[in-house]
């Protein structure tokens, strides 16, 4: 959980920076809504996939329900590890100076 703390400001702010000021408020209600559905969808998803991954506890005790739960944790890595990879292509955003700056070259 820290390691989201850290990562969600700076995502947020630099999803927020490619905006022109008069959307911000918009863009702001925008990310609050899609994270709290996206963390609404995530949460069922991860259960459905732990209990569908899970043997059956009546044969296999409580090792089976640890599979469930290692399972869904190794989908949790591997779509941690493409959110990474995919983190090195975000742009940073050029200032209205700089774009003038830009286009009269």
């Amino acid at each position: 959980m820290f390691g989201v703390s850290m990562v969600m400001m700076p995502v947020t702010t630099a999803g927020l920076n490619q905006l022109p000021e008069r959307l911000v408020p918009h863009g702001t209600a925008m990310s609050n809504t899609m994270r709290q559905v996206s963390g609404s969808i995530g949460t069922a998803l991860l259960v459905t996939i732990m209990t569908g991954t899970a043997l059956d506890p009546e044969q296999y005790g409580a090792e089976g329900l640890v599979r469930g739960v290692n399972i869904s944790f190794i989908v949790v890595g591997v779509l941690s590890g493409i959110g990474i990879f995919l983190a090195f292509f975000l742009r940073k955003k050029t200032s209205q100076k700089n774009r003038k700056e830009i286009k009269k070259e």
